[in-house]
């Protein structure tokens, strides 16, 4: 009895597991597809997450990040673009580069007429590298927080092959592992269902068999009475 209690809620914890990562996957798959244009962010309401492709954000400050780290952001509104202020990271899109850039503002946008000047971490001090003004509104996310080491994972996985491997892949054999456990569950029933048939037909044969012998016992007894 006990055994059976922990099979239960073994395959309880599975099933929360795998129904769990399926919605993770599909969320994800969701952000990623429909995150196509260079200047969109990959965001779920409002939250964005970048793979950093540079180190020009390498630095000593507590919101520094390094290369390949997975950073997180928050989407800006118009309302929120007012409160932008020196030393925020923000993320907008870098016309040289023709993609997404994160950098910290250098300035007082507010004392600029709403001009926004960003430089990289990795270059304070360095009045070359300030990178080309941009309005309010070229503001698209500010910085949350960073995982270090996960940017190259995100990159690979927004290709066909790292989508296809990462996404598509585990997302097949989590459904087919499930058909599989379904399948599985619906034999043992059905087994148990035909031994359960099988015992009631031997039970019911049995009671058939000792009804006619009782029977035959009572003929005969009748006939050695006649006698």
């Amino acid at each position: 009895m006990e055994n059976a209690s922990k099979n239960k809620a073994f395959k309880i914890v599975l099933n929360i597991i795998f129904y769990g990562l399926i919605v993770f996957l599909l969320i994800f798959s969701i952000i990623t597809i429909t995150s196509k244009d260079r200047e969109d962010i990959p965001n779920l309401f409002g939250y964005g997450f970048l793979a950093v492709e540079s180190d020009s954000m390498e630095g000593t400050q507590k919101d520094s990040f390094k290369q390949n780290s997975l950073i997180f952001v928050k989407l800006l509104n118009d309302e929120s673009r007012q409160n932008l202020k020196q030393g925020d990271v923000i993320t907008f899109f870098d016309q040289r580069i023709n993609a997404l850039n994160t950098h910290r503002i250098i300035n007082d946008p507010n004392e600029d007429g709403g001009l926004i000047f960003t430089r990289g971490d990795k270059y304070d001090g360095d009045p070359g590298k300030i990178d080309p003004a941009i309005n309010r509104d070229g503001a698209l996310a500010v910085y949350k927080g960073k995982i270090s080491g996960l940017g190259s994972l995100l990159a690979f996985v927004q290709t066909r092959l790292g989508f296809g491997l990462l996404v598509i892949l585990p997302m097949f054999l989590l459904l087919a592992w499930q058909v599989y456990v379904l399948f599985k569950d619906f034999y043992q029933v059905k087994k148990e269902k035909l031994v359960q048939e099988y015992q009631s037909n031997q039970e019911a044969e049995k009671e058939r068999m000792r009804q006619e012998l009782l029977e035959e016992l009572r003929k005969e007894q009748e006939a050695n009475n006649k006698k």
